[in-house]
């Protein structure tokens, strides 16, 4: 298996810990039982990844530090206080296959020992460190994630549900909106979270690394539902105009977080499904009783569709390379083939439909 994620970097010699699945504990640092030893890393300012590896009982596993790209995806550099990514490999020694599954927890702490902690061993530190405590934490703490919950004003609470003040708060920050949020949706890479904020007309850009809204983008007249591609390419959002000119969507483009297009495609509320692919999209009209079928490569509209009364629900099978509309009013489901974009067969089924979505390996849909 691979686990790769991000943080910010310390400047110093490491020491790393890791706790596998099954809860073996094994410290990072170097020891002469490990068949490759594997040295304290040292971060310098270098555009080159910083890897090393060692094995034990079998299992190799191998470490690397890699600096973002700056500017046009130029390699970066290694450097203090900025984002970098940390990847593990944990495979097979003789091999080379991934060993799955694992959910190994990753500490990195500075080359130093505190107060007091002079007579912990590995396996008491992680302990500790398990225990979510203010008193007691690692330098870089691999294995940190938060909560994000969307109030009913124009706030976003981010709660860290390990850490915090005993019997008092898990709050870690406020995430502050010029309006309040009706949807959202988090980019590809888990850098950005998209925000719509329809009485603005404007989506929030908010960066996850510092849980701030660093762009508001002009989106249209009442900007509701936002979905992303497979590819991460695009952002698309349903607006939900006022009038036929204003109904449609707004594609924009995640690379420079600005529009790329305005597509009209009926009036009403807007539901938003692409294809495996990302090459199709398709876009309920609830008023116009149609779905619209745009080519994402042209940002064009391909054709429309007349489905049920009210469409209110739109999901896509890869398994069946079909679309599947359900339409709240007449209670029917519509089947679009996702290569000829046509309608190839309609279920009956009670008006009143309100959510259509299919279960992992999309052998089953559920309306």
């Amino acid at each position: 298996m691979t686990q790769m994620l991000r943080g910010l970097l310390m400047p110093a010699l490491l020491n790393l810990f890791f706790i596998t699945g099954e809860g073996n504990m094994q410290p990072l640092q170097a020891a002469e039982e490990h068949t490759l030893p594997m040295a304290p890393v040292a971060l310098q300012a270098t555009g080159k990844p910083l890897t090393s590896s060692f094995e034990k009982k079998g299992v190799r596993v191998e470490f690397s530090v890699s600096p973002e790209p700056d500017g046009e995806n130029l390699p970066g550099s290694i450097r203090e206080a900025e984002i970098a990514e940390v990847a593990f490999r944990i495979s097979d020694a003789v091999t080379g296959a991934p060993i799955s599954p694992l959910e190994p927890a990753v500490w990195i702490n500075l080359d130093k020992e505190s107060a007091g902690t002079e007579d912990l061993t590995c396996k008491d530190k992680i302990g500790l460190y398990l225990q979510g405590t203010l008193s007691f934490q690692a330098d870089i703490d691999l294995n940190k994630f938060y909560m994000l919950v969307m109030n009913n004003d124009h706030t976003i609470s981010v709660v860290d549900p390990i850490l915090g003040v005993t019997g008092i708060t898990q709050l870690y920050g406020m995430i502050v909106l010029k309006e309040r949020g009706e949807d959202w949706v988090m980019g590809h890479e888990e850098k950005y979270l998209y925000v719509s904020m329809p009485k603005t007309g404007k989506i929030a850009v908010v960066d996850l690394e510092t849980f701030k809204v660093i762009k508001n983008i002009d989106a249209g007249s009442n900007p509701t539902r936002l979905v992303i591609q497979n590819d991460g390419r695009y952002l698309w959002v349903g607006n939900n105009g006022e009038t036929a000119e204003q109904s449609g969507v707004t594609v924009i483009d995640t690379r420079n977080q600005s529009v790329a297009a305005f597509i009209p495609t009926g009036a009403g509320h807007h539901e938003i499904a692409l294809s495996d692919d990302s090459l199709t999209a398709y876009v309920t009209n609830s008023n116009s009783a149609s779905l619209a079928i745009i080519d994402t490569q042209q940002l064009k509209k391909l054709k429309d569709l007349a489905v049920g009364e009210r469409p209110i629900s739109v999901a896509y099978s890869k398994l069946s390379q079909a679309a599947y509309v359900a339409s709240e009013g007449d209670g029917g489901i519509t089947v679009i083939d996702g290569t000829k974009h046509q309608i190839i067969r309609r279920i009956t089924t009670e008006p009143g439909l309100i959510t259509l979505r299919f279960a992992p390996g999309e052998r089953w849909g559920f309306a």
